[in-house]
């Protein structure tokens, strides 16, 4: 049985495939296989008919959360990471909660997402520990600060900008770096 195994997904809004909650479960549950230092072939032959049949794999989320468990059965603890879940869609993700939500009781699975502090994001996981990274905000804030001011000096094509300019580029930058939230 294999150690520990992390599987991640990053949910990237300029990409909204990877914001698809089959695509995100699919992932992680391709990422279990890989990792596995077990034989698991014998254990999804049913995915393996499916595939010599040309029919298409689940889709189901519930399906797919089963397919991770039972993948997560060749590790003996697997930590699952969903990094800015707040970029899938409020329509798309409320299933998609649930799972992960239900895939956190599993025992041997632990679930980690960060995510900006969205209602229904924060109402599925309120009662699991959590790392606020807004009371951090100030800190944050400066360290961001200073990290735009030395670009905006530093680079070449940047530091051609009037003042003016830079001014409304670091507010600008600032005023999206939103407050980030970790639940774990």
């Amino acid at each position: 049985m294999g150690d520990r195994s992390v599987v991640y997904h990053y949910c990237d809004f300029g990409d909204t495939q990877s914001t698809y909650p089959a695509t995100i479960l699919r992932n992680l549950f391709i990422q279990l296989l890989v990792s596995s230092t077990v034989e698991w072939i014998g254990d999804f032959e049913d995915l393996v008919l499916r595939k010599e049949l040309r029919q298409s794999p689940p889709s189901g989320l519930s399906d797919l959360a089963t397919l991770i468990v039972r993948a997560s059965r060749g590790h003996q603890q697997v930590i699952i990471a969903v990094d800015a879940l707040d970029e899938c869609l409020s329509k798309d993700r409320s299933d998609l909660l649930e799972c992960l939500r239900d895939l956190s009781e599993k025992d041997g699975i632990s679930v980690f997402v960060t995510s900006r502090r969205e209602q229904d994001i924060w109402e599925i996981f309120h009662d699991l520990p959590f790392i606020s990274l807004t009371e951090q905000e100030e800190s944050i804030k400066g360290d961001i600060q200073t990290y735009i001011a030395t670009q905006l000096r530093k680079d070449k094509n940047l530091a051609k900008f009037p003042d003016k300019v830079k001014d409304e580029i670091s507010e600008t930058l600032l005023k999206k770096a939103d407050g980030m939230s970790v639940l774990v």
